[in-house]
């Protein structure tokens, strides 16, 4: 077989994928590590557009690493219908990565990507008839097709196996397939008539599993991976894994946090009850080996939900979480761990019970946090939207955090007007020109959380029991990150439009609005800090959230800044209410 360059990418076919973005992959193709937030803004119809961008830096979606980090050594090939960003998440963690693709504009755009990012990737132009490697040449091999396809795409993979390697197919169940879990909100279907029927009557565990005996191949290990709409991949496990379905079905609602979810466990628990839930899951990843190197794979005994920047694993026995684990998604969110780790060591003694007891180590994946579970109630399964509530919530929360940042203040700075500008200004997402400051403003530097909403404090008898998810938080910043952050999503979580809901309890003269000034009032005696800072730092945290998204994920899932011109455009009054 002949092994042509094209535009310096090996190549074994003549033909190419023709694609709708080729402009925007080009544009891609061109990047390197000092030029990948300019290219990647031009690609970007805006800071939320994840047209492109999710494709390469969309880690959540391959959170099963976790669960088949045993097997991914070696030599490894990347084959099917991913996207670019599981052929780079993948290079991260084997000695060789290579990608098959029939565009090459797509693999000049993912080799581009991987070496900014500072992995390899190596590109090779191709079908899956023409391949040409060597028999036996990967250590693992990872597909992605539709579940009609698999005997086609073993049959050429199967040999190019190395004698000891390990073979993972991701496919779409039939739930899936017939448009199910579409109409549920857990995750789109493909398109075709014709394809989407044929792979539903084999997307099933039976299905599949017979394809891979008739490729000569035994399975090791199957998972269940679970999607919404939003996003895929959202929960992973082991099917075989008893406390797994148990607590997926009845225990936590951690792992039912969304409509979505909650649809999905009632729906289960009647397949469960009727024998055939293991046929039923919407997306499969099989592991797949040589007969003759079978044995079962070793995996965490547990669930993984996907986070944003790293996924948390929850191994469990006795149906209780033992411990968890909290797994970095790729080598440039790895910070976020290192991040934890140094704020949770400035804890003082008075409150280290109220924080995360756990550990660093490092793995495969970089540095992972090791904790224990908590205890208490998330506060945002409590609060309700009165003055009583609010006010009973607010001042547990204050409490802890008056103590915390008086305890981490290291030392108070001087912000000049320009300084402060200049720390309210984004450009690339259109934040800038703030209201003016006319004069300077004293500002006490302390440890911040990043992320102090509802679902990260936990709450026991009226005081905070923990605050968790540590990841955002830096060693000596502005407290009003913490403050102002606590206070906007609360009011967010009020209502259903943020914008409206900022106006209606905070700047209208309501019950609730009036408990958020005063306790702000408090905050402001407590910790010295003139309350006219509070009214201009009051989104800042918003502005940590837009940085924090565009450094790890290249874009937003939320419109912070939005929300901040909201807020820029009262305020005068939110100074005149807090002053």
């Amino acid at each position: 077989m002949d092994v042509t360059l094209r535009e310096g990418i090996p190549s074994t076919i003549d033909f190419e994928t023709e694609e709708t973005d080729v402009d925007d992959l080009e544009a891609l193709a061109t990047v390197q590590a000092d030029t990948l937030d300019e290219v990647l803004a031009r690609v970007r119809d805006d800071y939320m557009d994840g047209s492109i961008v999710d494709r390469f830096f969309k880690t959540r979606t391959a959170c099963w690493r976790v669960l088949v980090s045993s097997v991914l050594s070696g030599r490894g090939l990347v084959v099917g219908t991913h996207d670019e960003s599981v052929g780079i998440l993948l290079s991260e963690v084997v000695e060789e990565l290579y990608a098959v693709d029939t565009s090459v504009p797509r693999l000049r755009a993912q080799q581009a990507v991987a070496n900014a990012t500072g992995t390899t990737v190596n590109p090779v132009h191709s079908d899956l008839e023409e391949l040409s490697f060597p028999p036996k040449s990967f250590d693992v091999i990872v597909v992605q097709c539709r579940a009609n396809q698999i005997d086609e795409y073993l049959e050429q993979l199967e040999p190019i196996l190395a004698e000891d390697g390990s073979l993972l197919v991701l496919t779409d169940g039939w739930t899936r397939e017939i448009g199910l879990t579409e109409r549920l909100g857990l995750g789109d279907s493909s398109s075709g008539v014709r394809e989407r029927f044929e792979s539903s009557l084999r997307g099933h565990s039976f299905g599949i599993t017979r394809a891979v005996r008739r490729a000569g191949l035994s399975v090791v290990g199957e998972h269940a991976l679970l999607s919404t709409s939003r996003h895929e991949n959202q929960r992973a496990f082991d099917v075989r894994s008893q406390e797994a379905h148990d607590w997926l079905l009845h225990g936590s609602n951690k792992t039912a946090s969304t409509t979505p979810f909650v649809i999905a466990r009632q729906i289960s628990r009647l397949a469960q009850r009727a024998g055939i839930l293991r046929q039923c899951y919407p997306r499969y990843l099989f592991v797949c080996r040589r007969q003759n190197a079978a044995g079962e794979l070793s995996s965490p005994n547990g669930i993984v939900l996907a986070g944003k920047n790293r996924s948390t694993v929850l191994e469990l026995e006795d149906n209780e979480i033992q411990r968890i684990r909290k797994v970095p998604n790729s080598s440039w969110q790895a910070t976020v761990n290192e991040n934890a780790q140094a704020a949770l060591n400035t804890v003082p003694d008075s409150l280290a019970d109220t924080v995360p007891t756990g550990e660093s180590q490092e793995t495969t994946f970089g540095p992972e946090r090791i904790e224990q579970p908590v205890s208490g109630t998330p506060l945002d399964q409590t609060l309700e939207a009165t003055p009583e509530s609010v006010d009973r919530h607010l001042e547990a929360v204050f409490d802890w955090l008056i103590e915390f940042q008086r305890a981490t203040c290291d030392r108070w700075v001087t912000k000049t007007p320009a300084e402060i500008e200049r720390e309210l200004t984004v450009e690339q997402v259109g934040l800038s020109n703030p209201p003016s400051v006319d004069r300077e403003l004293e500002v006490p530097q302390v440890v911040t959380h990043g992320d102090l909403s509802g679902s990260n404090i936990y709450l026991r008898n009226q005081e905070v029991s923990y605050v968790i998810d540590w990841e955002f938080s830096k060693i000596s910043a502005n407290p009003i990150i913490d403050v102002g952050y606590l206070i906007l999503q609360l009011i967010d979580a009020f209502g259903t439009n943020f914008n409206s809901s900022f106006k209606n309890y905070f700047i209208n003269n309501m019950p609730i609005g009036k408990l958020l000034c005063s306790h702000l009032q408090n905050y402001s005696d407590q910790i010295g800090i003139d309350p006219h800072c509070i009214a201009v730092y009051l989104p800042l945290g918003y502005i940590h959230q837009t940085k924090t998204d565009l450094r790890y994920n290249r874009k937003s899932d939320v419109d912070w800044p939005t929300r901040v011109h909201s807020i820029w455009n009262f305020q005068e009054e939110v100074a005149n209410r807090i002053v």
